[in-house]
């Protein structure tokens, strides 16, 4: 009994470095993960953000002598206590193109040409962040990493659905997944 015991024990102290490795990494790379076919839903500065609404605006954005059409996907909810939680994502297409049926990736990391690319110079994903004023969240492309997938559907009228999964640097308290309908003009 006592050399089982202690067999246990020898076992579990070998295993703790490993697990507090894993409770500590980074993120996983939400880029390459499976969306949840579930309502849009997460957490911004460790609270739940269910969304409230989602907007789309589209600019226009050159690179390399090539001319592209962002459009900002806001995604906002009010908290309940006056503030508002707001994930931004910005997505590039060559001008012209449109967001339907498309994906867009953005990796771990803040090299622009590391990342999945919309054509030469031009990220899929070249932009995006998150505000919330309680508890304070300003996390964006310029000073912080993060990982994102996005799916867009077949437009239906002037409605387009979409699919996300974000995840930035503390993916515990700043991830958001799921689905959701967004206003796309005609």
């Amino acid at each position: 009994m006592r050399r089982f015991v202690v067999c246990v024990l020898a076992a579990s102290c070998a295993a703790l470095p490993a697990f507090a490795a894993r409770r500590h990494a980074a993120p996983a790379d939400c880029s390459l993960r499976a969306i949840p076919n579930a309502p849009a839903q997460g957490r911004v500065g460790g609270k739940d953000f269910q969304l409230g609404g989602a907007t789309l605006l589209q600019t226009s954005a050159s690179a390399n002598g090539a001319n592209y059409d962002n459009y900002l996907l806001t995604l906002a909810t009010p908290d309940g206590a006056g503030s508002t939680m707001t994930i931004v994502v910005t997505v590039s297409v060559p001008q012209g193109q449109t967001l339907d049926g498309k994906t867009f990736r953005r990796a771990l990391g803040k090299d622009i040409a590391q990342q999945p690319q919309a054509g030469p110079g031009q990220a899929q994903i070249p932009d995006w962040g998150i505000d919330y004023a309680s508890p304070l969240v300003d996390l964006d492309s310029v000073s912080s990493v993060a990982s994102i997938k996005l799916e867009f559907g077949a437009r239906s009228g002037t409605t387009l659905p979409a699919k996300i999964y974000f995840c930035a640097p503390d993916a515990k308290s700043n991830v958001f997944y799921g689905k959701f309908t967004v206003g796309a003009g005609g």
